[in-house]
């Protein structure tokens, strides 16, 4: 029997029923085999939409051409890349495997593309569900959020910009 009257051991006894928890499936959520190489679908205002393992959107950029990002430093910053971690890439239920891969940007780095888009996600989201970014008009050209088939959403958002969940 533990006592309480030792607080190592109390917190001991808790770090252990949460580690037994989270290997016995204790979450109702399973995290993908590779957070960063994942994209799932989600409903929106818009309707069905890419997103990340998180539930962060994730959108394109008109500008890029080719399956090449034209998104580099400042636009970079405000739209980070996708990246692509790991060498297994993973699509969600709904989605075509065929359809995800992965390009090498200027900078060296990895980033998913989807349909031949590069992905991105928007600074300006705070939380996932947010899709603030949706028709933006910034560094050049539009930003659009995904399309499970891969193609641009170009349909405008609802005020508040948010999924619902």
């Amino acid at each position: 029997m533990v006592s309480f009257r030792h607080p190592a051991a109390v917190c001991a006894l808790l770090a252990t029923v949460a580690v037994l928890g989270a290997a016995c499936g204790g979450s109702s959520k399973s995290a993908p085999a590779s957070s960063n190489s994942t994209v799932a679908t989600a409903d929106s205002n818009v309707g069905s939409i890419l997103v990340d393992s998180a539930g962060e959107t994730l959108y394109l950029f008109a500008k890029d051409s080719g399956g090449v990002s034209a998104c580099g430093g400042a636009c970079a910053k405000a739209w980070p890349p996708y990246a692509a971690k790991g060498a297994a890439l993973h699509v969600g239920s709904g989605l075509k495997a065929s359809l995800l891969k992965s390009m090498t940007r200027a900078d060296g780095t990895k980033q998913l593309t989807y349909n031949g888009h590069p992905l991105y996600t928007f600074s300006g989201d705070s939380k996932a569900g947010d899709i603030t970014g949706q028709g933006s008009d910034a560094f050049g050209a539009r930003w659009y959020v995904v399309s499970p088939d891969g193609a641009a959403i170009e349909k405008a958002a609802s005020s508040g910009s948010h999924m619902g969940y």
